[in-house]
């Protein structure tokens, strides 16, 4: 009612990884079931072209070497949310404040056989760059390789650094993949 054209899940830390933390691991398929279910009905009132966005957030794991995470393991993570996000009616997956490539390109591998649009955000600090060292332009390059339907920066410190690093995804009128 708010105007909005996007609606997002509340299943942004409903992965595997980050529900271990409240012994809820077994109940990711119910979860987020659930979180795109009540998003679509939460909807059913309103303007026909209401879009609802599975959001799939970190697992909070750093990749090896630095941490225990691999590829397999992390993909293993997004498959199952992503399916049941699937499940229950989204329209896009909304993979949101990434700071890492490796993860992002895990959740990516991990929606893409849903062949749903894919919309990836990155957090990004006072430096321009995400905590794991990533800048906008490494972003904008992954967004293109990937055929991302769209690609931006959410979180970091504040309003105004946010700005600058959109301004530093370099916006060209030839870019063909929206900035979120």
């Amino acid at each position: 009612k708010s105007g909005s054209d996007i609606i997002l899940t509340n299943s942004f830390g409903a992965n595997s990884s980050r529900l271990k933390l409240h012994n809820l691991e077994n109940d990711v398929n119910k979860l987020n079931f659930e979180a795109a279910n009540l998003a679509k009905k939460a909807i059913v009132n309103n303007k026909d072209n209401l879009i609802v966005a599975g959001s799939i957030g970190p697992t909070g794991e750093l990749f090896e070497p630095l941490g225990n995470l691999n590829k397999e393991e992390a993909i293993s993570i997004f498959s199952k949310q992503s399916e049941f996000l699937f499940k229950g009616g989204v329209d896009i997956f909304w993979i949101e404040t990434m700071s890492s490539l490796e993860e992002v390109e895990a959740a990516v591998l991990a929606v893409k056989k849903f062949k749903l649009p894919i919309i990836c955000t990155m957090s990004f600090d006072t430096a321009r760059k995400t905590m794991m060292g990533v800048n906008p332009i490494e972003f904008k390059k992954f967004a293109y390789d990937f055929k991302l339907d769209g690609y931006g920066a959410n979180c970091g410190v504040g309003p105004a650094e946010l700005l600058d690093t959109v301004c530093d995804f370099n916006l060209e009128k030839s870019d063909k993949i929206p900035v979120v």
